[in-house]
């Protein structure tokens, strides 16, 4: 599901180049299409851990996957500017519930003190699917250019065949899957008693007698889900209205379009942020108000705006996306705009050399993530849950800090693509104490409180990945690595405060 989840999010990232060239686009155009899937992606989270706290995984996830293969093959029919933009705004709504969903199916099947390396192996799963997006998109789109004689659209058939993957892998999954060991034919009796013995909550999905009310539940999160939907179009369309409106009287405050970009593209995150929390708080009051029987359901947002730890999380995961989504998104084109003379020069196809350099730096990213959700078990195991989290966390946010102000002075490209290699394995160093800790202070509602995280880390993503498109129009690609800088300087003072012993709510074991 990890590989999948990122081929198809990131299979436009090698095709930016041709795109850009054959729909007549510029890069702050794609910058906000790519910034469109974060943002649908990010407002989602909430409604789609919920949504799969009570229903449960397997019939969530196949329609999750489902879903997001259709936009897929939809992004490969597009055919202008507003296309990209529906078909990544619907991808990123169905992707928006795949880790919220493995946290909580992990956190079922996996004992405490292994979770770290289980989140790093899912966690690496993504970095081989965005692996594999930057090795074989451009191969295939020159081999149906080769195989049909099309000078143009080759990347719309690949689009196509990830799609096609996709839809295969939702059948075997729910052919395969079970929400708990106890549900699994091929799990024995030892095996169960293993496994439950250290989980702490029980399954919640509704009894077969319980059809109508399980599609009063649907319908209510329906609802839900199409209130979070307006709001993100109502937020997209205020931004570009106040930027029609006020855009030239904030270039003159500012000095610059890229200053005038900044504080209005934040309009999208901020509102969607603090809308998508309201709505959220408000749903979950009426759902216990009017069915005394779905009180449990409700989520303990009182308990969770009192603790200090989801206040960390959500903000470590802000500033990590922030200093992560350069590697994912944009790196070909840095590559491209700032050393693609050299590279045509001394290699040849520029666009391809950029592309295998940016799927070296995945590489080690995927050694990154092993390596740490390594460690943090054995910090876990020698120095308790509180360091065991911290030291992973800590360590990467103030190395690769450190690194990004240093990137920008280098000027041979292979002294730069090893700094970014460091960079790549670091950042993903910490990654599996991440979510891991989401697992640690969770309970039985880890999936909605990994949900409350990782939107705002990728309002975060959402965010940046605009600006750098606005910034990279005007050329200013250092300023693009200072920012990153300052963004994981700012997550290692987040984890010296995060003490992962502490749930949000306590539960009897």
């Amino acid at each position: 599901m990890s590989v999948l989840l990122y081929l198809d999010r990131f299979a436009i990232t090698p095709a930016t180049d041709t795109m850009l060239s054959e729909l007549k686009l510029t890069k702050t155009q794609m910058g906000d299409a790519v910034g469109a899937f974060f943002l649908a992606y990010a407002l989602m989270q909430i409604p789609s851990g919920w949504i799969t706290d009570t229903f449960g995984a397997r019939w969530m996830l196949a329609l999750f996957v489902l879903g997001w293969s259709v936009a897929t093959i939809g992004l490969g029919l597009a055919q202008g500017l507003a296309a990209i933009w529906a078909m990544r705004l619907i991808l990123g709504i169905m992707q928006a519930g795949a880790y919220p969903t493995a946290a909580g199916l992990l956190k079922r099947w996996i004992p405490y003190t292994e979770r770290g390396l289980a989140n790093s192996i899912v966690s690496m799963g993504g970095r081989c699917g965005l692996l594999l997006s930057l090795v074989f998109t451009v191969p295939l789109m020159r081999t149906v250019a080769s195989a049909s004689g099309w000078e143009t659209g080759n990347w719309r058939v690949v689009f196509a065949m990830y799609g096609a993957i996709g839809l295969a892998w939702a059948a075997a999954f729910v052919w395969l899957f079970r929400d708990w060991p106890r549900d699994h034919p091929w799990c024995n009796e030892s095996e169960r008693q293993w496994i439950t013995g250290l989980a702490a909550e029980k399954p919640t999905k509704p009894s077969p007698d319980e059809q109508g009310r399980v599609w009063r539940l649907g319908l209510f999160f329906a609802v839900l889900v199409a209130a979070i939907l307006g709001l993100i179009l109502l937020l997209v369309y205020a931004r570009d209205a106040l930027l029609v409106r006020y855009g030239p009287a904030l270039t003159q405050w500012t000095g610059s379009g890229s200053g005038t970009g900044a504080i209005v593209n934040i309009i999208p995150e901020l509102g969607g942020l603090i809308g998508t929390i309201a709505l959220c708080v408000l749903a979950s009051a009426l759902l216990g108000r009017f069915s005394r029987a779905d009180r449990h359901l409700q989520l303990p947002f009182a308990a969770m705006a009192r603790s200090k730890e989801v206040w960390l999380m959500c903000g470590i995961n802000f500033f990590v996306n922030i200093g992560w989504i350069l590697l994912a998104t944009w790196l070909p084109q840095f590559l491209i705009d700032n050393h693609g003379t050299y590279l045509a020069e001394t290699i040849g196809d520029k666009v391809l050399v950029s592309v295998v350099i940016t799927a070296i730096v995945q590489v080690a990213a995927m050694c990154g993530g092993l390596s740490g959700g390594r460690s943090t078990d054995v910090f876990v195991r020698r120095f308790g849950p509180t360091w065991g989290r911290r030291l992973p966390g800590m360590t990467a946010g103030l190395l690769v800090g450190c690194m990004y102000l240093v990137v920008p002075q280098l000027s041979n490209v292979w002294i730069l693509v090893a700094g970014l290699i460091v960079i790549a394995f670091t950042i993903d160093f910490g990654l599996g104490a991440t979510w891991a800790s989401y697992q640690d202070i969770g309970g039985k509602n880890v999936a909605a409180i990994l949900g409350i995280g990782n939107m705002c880390g990728n309002l975060g993503a959402a965010y940046f990945a605009r600006l750098i498109g606005i910034l990279a129009d005007n050329d200013q690609w250092n300023a693009v690595f200072y920012i990153a800088a300052g963004a994981m300087f700012t997550a290692a003072c987040g984890w010296m405060l995060f003490d992962a012993s502490r749930p949000v709510v306590r539960e009897s074991s």
